[in-house]
């Protein structure tokens, strides 16, 4: 189990470092979450996505997959590709919401469908850990959204 939980930290902070960067500054993060909080409140998706990555573990703050999964999951339902992908890798493991390979597919789909391509390679492992029911249950949710152009599968 603690190999696990290691995997899915690293592999989220490998995805989410660069954001460590930027927010390297003199604002100390708990006045930058303040202040996210308040746009992300507002609609800001930019500010719904940071949000998510701060309390994935991307900063130095008490890690709260709940909370993260709470603000990417606002993003990704606004639309947002790379928030979209996050929830695909966040029901696929278990971060912050239930396992749900069904779920976790018709994220990177919709991710995928924006052109992220990472979440092309995403699907192909969420399907390879999918029950044959899963993978129809996928398929028919894809079906749902024909008007998908740009797939990156």
């Amino acid at each position: 189990m603690a190999m696990q939980f290691s995997f899915k930290r690293s592999f989220l902070l490998s995805l989410l470092l660069p954001i460590a960067l930027v927010l390297g500054g003199c604002q100390s993060t708990e006045e930058r979450i303040v202040e996210l909080k308040a746009k992300a409140e507002k609609g800001d998706v930019a500010a719904m996505v940071e949000l998510g990555e701060i309390f994935y573990g991307a900063q130095m703050v008490d890690w709260s997959d709940t909370e993260g999964a709470k603000w990417m999951k606002m993003a990704a339902e606004k639309g947002n590709a790379k928030a979209q992908h996050m929830m695909g890798i966040a029901y696929s493991k278990g971060l912050g919401v239930p396992i749900d390979r069904v779920e976790a597919h018709k994220w990177a789909f919709l991710s995928s469908c924006k052109g992220f391509v990472e979440s092309a390679k995403s699907m192909k492992d969420i399907e390879a850990t999918m029950s044959v029911k899963e993978v129809q249950q996928a398929k028919n949710i894809e079906k749902q959204f024909e008007g998908c152009t740009n797939k990156t599968f």
